[in-house]
């Protein structure tokens, strides 16, 4: 599939596992922005008018929203939905601060692309490709992924790992 995506201010996130699995996730989108739990805003994407609020935000750092009376899914950081005319939008970041006062927002892309990479063994030295190349949740026929580099140290549920990329 051939495609230009401007990841000019862009989205990446990666998760590793203990079985050396790791998926690479850049997003990038016509429109980048972060609203409050409740907030309502007006875009233009595409010469098109969206009007866009973010409805909900848990504690497990997922969000759902509203664009122009269509409502989300419960979406998780990294996903993407597309929308009845299909447009993307993609959920960049929750922040979820779980006492009075505390805040509630989400970070997200209207128009978004999505590149997904993943392979299961990153610290293998061999030259096969264990996974597939996915651009907006299509997977891309005959593409093969190798991702080298090490896990420093693995995620938990309360802290973030640390991961080391060669190539």
């Amino acid at each position: 599939q051939q495609g230009e995506f401007d990841f000019g201010a862009f989205y990446v996130k990666s998760r590793g596992n203990a079985g050396e699995k790791v998926t690479l996730t850049l997003m990038s989108g016509s429109e980048k922005d972060t609203l409050l739990e409740g907030e309502s805003k007006s875009y233009s994407v595409n010469g098109k008018e969206y009007d866009a609020s973010l409805l909900f935000t848990d504690s497990s750092n997922r969000a759902k929203f509203t664009v122009n009376g269509e409502t989300t899914p419960l979406m998780d950081e990294g996903d993407t939905e597309t929308l009845s005319d299909g447009t993307v939008l993609g959920l960049s970041e929750v922040l979820y601060q779980d006492y009075a006062g505390g805040v509630h927002q989400a970070e997200f892309f209207l128009g978004a692309n999505k590149i997904e990479l993943e392979d299961d063994g990153i610290n293998l030295t061999g030259t096969g490709s264990t996974d597939e190349l996915k651009v907006n949740d299509e997977t891309i026929d005959g593409a093969a992924v190798i991702i080298r580099g090490n896990i420093l140290t693995y995620a938990t549920t309360t802290v973030d790992g640390e991961l080391e990329l060669d190539s």
